[in-house]
């Protein structure tokens, strides 16, 4: 009997070590998934969509990327017709395919050609039938797409017109319109 009180009492010391030496970063909070942070804000995205716009002159390809938060009712006929308000991050990609953006790094340039970004904009708490919003256009920076077809990984690192970061990481399908 002693030496069983004695292995629960081992046992017991134990743990408390294990438990106690466990990693400080289980207090951490990680980034989750489509999420866009604007002027220090992190904002949940709901929906991703993405629409064609055909080929350039260089043979290039336009593909522009929306990504809408919570609070924004999207008719995927008629994209420019959303209704709601809340916060939406615009990508306007130039690829090599016509079948969608092709995985890659997109660096900002005022040039349609391959891997371009072209131009961004952020809105935050935008009303989209007045208009009125905090607007933010981007000036540098980068996107990254991982993956195939509408099932892509997107993460976006920009630099606003203010100097501030516009970033953003969507992991979900796209909606084509």
């Amino acid at each position: 009997m002693k030496n069983f009180k004695l292995v629960v009492l081992i046992a017991l010391v134990l743990n408390v070590v294990i438990v106690s030496c466990s990693s400080d970063d289980d207090d951490k909070v990680e980034p989750s998934d489509n999420v866009m942070t604007i002027e220090g804000e992190q904002i949940n995205i709901e929906t991703g969509i993405i629409s064609e716009y055909g080929e350039n002159i260089n043979g290039s390809f336009d593909w522009d990327v929306s990504l809408f938060s919570e609070g924004f009712i999207i008719n995927i006929a008629e994209p420019d017709n959303a209704s709601g308000t809340g916060s939406t991050l615009y990508l306007s990609l130039n690829t090599n395919s016509a079948l969608g953006l092709a995985p890659g790094t997109y660096t900002f340039a005022n040039e349609s050609s391959e891997f371009k970004l072209v131009s961004a904009h952020s809105n935050a708490n935008f009303n989209a039938e007045t208009g009125d919003g905090n607007h933010f256009i981007a000036t540098s920076g980068t996107v990254t797409i991982a993956g195939p077809g509408t099932n892509q990984v997107i993460n976006v690192n920009l630099v606003g017109e203010n100097g501030n970061a516009i970033t953003a990481s969507y992991n979900f399908v796209l909606k084509a319109v």
